[in-house]
């Protein structure tokens, strides 16, 4: 009888496993959703970091991009978590481009320039959120315009009209070099403006004041833009303006903490790729994602490329243009303008750089 018992068991055993075999065919496994990066924290559309994955790295494929809008897919536009707000010509085109290929960041279509004019403020939110580009839920939508460090509207603008919690990115550069920038790029684009009559221009109110920028006057050459017959410092020109950072910096330290503000120095960006947007990576509460093979050197131009889909990506053939030779004299002189402007932004963000010897 011992053998019919360990027949009958045997049987029973199979008669199980052919069961659960034939039934877990039939019945679908539970999908396991992966968790998101961001969770959404207000109707605008703004975020907040959330769960982040393991130490691994994203690839570039690890999205896929939102065609169009649909509800079905989660895809739409929403308004910007953080913002690239300047300086003109301190690498924020460079910082973007390297942004963009983030699988978790969306851009948006251009220099937007809603929160410094207001004619496009009038048009409304709804239109500037039309300016984002289409986002996945999961996905942070980080917009530039470089004017906005000198508009005295815009901090609070964007705190009120998007997020007390908005991410401010500033890139910074020696202020000198970088009105020598600013100059080839206005007469490379624009020409050569002539003389700006100051009392005319005060009373037509095209010449702003100091925390709203200013206008460009561009003469044939950088000395005359900068310097007045006695050798003064045109303050009012853009070109000098812009430089003056503790200025414009107080502004959006007015208006938000210190810890929701990273201050990069420019040429980390175009020197130490890598680096920076790891620091930006970390700052955002982004996924892992910049590695060292993607950044490569074009020799010819001096800067560098991105390439993480076998693709290399360059910025256009305006980065790089060629600068004036300017007099010495008028360097140093620019200099001792600059300098305390230039203490004061070391003590204000209590962060050194390399172009400011402290007192």
């Amino acid at each position: 009888m011992m053998w019919l018992k360990r027949i009958l068991f045997s049987a029973g055993v199979l008669a199980c496993v052919v069961f659960f075999y034939h039934w877990s065919l039939l019945s679908p496994l539970p999908v396991q959703e992966s968790p998101p990066f961001y969770r959404e924290t207000s109707p605008t559309g703004s975020w907040s970091p959330s769960q982040h994955l393991p130490d691994t790295y994203m690839k570039i494929d690890d999205f896929i991009p939102c065609q169009s809008e649909a509800k079905t897919t989660g895809c739409q536009r929403r308004l910007p978590g953080a913002i690239l707000v300047g300086a003109k010509k301190c690498g924020t085109g460079s910082l973007l481009h390297f942004l963009k290929f983030h699988p978790a960041v969306t851009v948006s279509n251009g220099e937007v320039h809603f929160f410094d004019r207001p004619s496009n403020l009038r048009r409304g939110i709804e239109w500037y959120r039309g300016k984002m580009g289409i986002s996945r839920p999961d996905q942070l939508t980080i917009e530039k315009t470089p004017r906005y460090l000198v508009s005295s509207i815009a901090p609070r603008g964007i705190r009120d009209r998007i997020s007390p919690k908005t991410k401010i990115l500033v890139v910074l550069r020696d202020p000198v070099e970088r009105a020598i920038s600013d100059y080839a790029h206005e007469v490379d684009l624009f020409g050569i403006s002539g003389s700006v009559d100051i009392d005319l221009a005060n009373k037509s109110g095209r010449l702003w004041s100091p925390t709203d920028g200013a206008i460009y006057e561009i003469q044939s050459t950088f000395e005359q833009s900068v310097l007045d017959d006695e050798g003064h410092v045109k303050k009012w020109n853009a070109l000098v303006n812009v430089g003056m950072y503790s200025v414009h910096m107080q502004m959006w330290l007015d208006v938000f903490p210190r810890d929701q503000i990273l201050v990069l120095e420019a040429k980390d960006v175009t020197t130490e790729p890598l680096h920076t947007m790891i620091k930006i990576q970390s700052f955002l509460g982004l996924p892992l994602f910049y590695q060292k093979k993607y950044f490569q050197m074009n020799p010819q131009r001096g800067f560098y490329c991105f390439n993480a889909s076998g693709e290399l990506s360059c910025l256009g053939k305006r980065k790089g243009r060629e600068h004036p030779d300017v007099d010495e004299d008028v360097i140093r002189t620019l200099r001792d303008f600059y300098d305390p402007y230039n203490q004061r932004l070391v003590e204000m963000l209590h962060q050194n750089f390399s172009w400011i010897q402290t007192s």
